[in-house]
């Protein structure tokens, strides 16, 4: 029983980003900029979990009554079994997960690799800008040739002019140093703009509209009204497009992202969103069993 809560556990707080365990407090998946190390590195952003406040976190109560099918009575009494064998005194151990003492939470290296995939150090090189000492050596050359040149051809030649000349020869070698880019401009292809105005919006068919639901995809079960309206409006919030409502389930609320009179399109529905919705499962009254 320990392990398979311990996985509910894990599994919440990767998915969701967070989890209230009553009595103890809540877990917060919580983002951490990017930094420079003193040994010249960029460390990307990373995520860890902390103690917070977050007033969307799910409930493990309410999660072990929707996966386990329990009533919160139920559900309530397997989370104190499950937290009387964690906890040693003011310590909340959790596999795979981490240490919980009081608002204080060490985090399990496992779950920080599997929040952070990418997290790797990012060795920064500065390259060094060797134009001036380019340029310094080819004055110092054309500033001898020219010397040279005056000496012979012109011993009596005002020097004003050899410096003009030098100038001048610099500001070129510097035009050639730094060539200039040609910027083409980006080319519009006017035939994918037309296609895209000839794109038709298909009308969505709300599934709630059905008179004749059987069947219907729960994706979670909650104590009170307030919750199952909290749960919905998460979902909406992560899959705008969602269709989910609520029902009374025994002395629970289940939330339900999808319904329909044949159990079939319950099961196909539940296999193509089994990303979205992990622990949904598909409920049945008994007079249609």
């Amino acid at each position: 029983m320990v392990n398979e809560v311990n996985k509910l556990i894990y599994n919440t707080i990767v998915k969701h980003k967070s989890l209230h365990l009553p009595g103890v407090g809540t877990l917060c998946v919580v983002r951490h900029p990017s930094t420079i190390s003193s040994h010249n590195e960029v460390i990307p952003p990373h995520y860890v979990v902390e103690c917070g406040e977050d007033s969307s976190a799910l409930s493990l109560i309410d999660i072990i009554a929707s996966v386990a099918s329990v009533e919160a009575s139920r559900a309530e009494e397997i989370y104190n079994r499950w937290l009387d064998k964690c906890r040693e005194g003011s310590v909340v151990k959790i596999d795979r997960v981490g240490t919980l003492d009081g608002n204080s939470f060490v985090c399990d290296a496992e779950l920080i690799r599997v929040l952070n995939p990418n997290c790797n150090p990012i060795s920064v090189v500065r390259r060094k800008n060797r134009k001036p000492l380019l340029v310094l050596t080819l004055s110092i050359v054309i500033i001898a040739l020219g010397y040279g040149a005056w000496w012979y051809v012109d011993s009596k030649k005002d020097i004003s002019e050899l410096v003009t000349v030098v100038n001048d020869d610099i500001a070129i070698d510097d035009q050639q140093l730094e060539p200039e880019t040609e910027i083409v401009e980006p080319q519009i292809d006017k035939d994918v703009e037309s296609v895209e105005e000839q794109i038709i919006e298909v009308e969505r068919v709300d599934w709630r509209e059905n008179e004749n639901i059987r069947h219907w995809v729960v994706v979670g079960s909650y104590s009170t009204v307030e919750n199952a309206e909290r749960a919905i409006a998460d979902i909406i919030k992560r899959l705008p497009d969602a269709q989910c409502c609520y029902f009374k389930l025994g002395s629970m609320f289940a939330v339900a992202a999808y319904g329909s009179e044949e159990i079939d399109d319950c099961q196909e529905y539940k296999r193509c969103h089994i990303k979205d919705f992990p622990q949904s499962w598909v409920y049945t009254p008994k007079r249609y069993r």
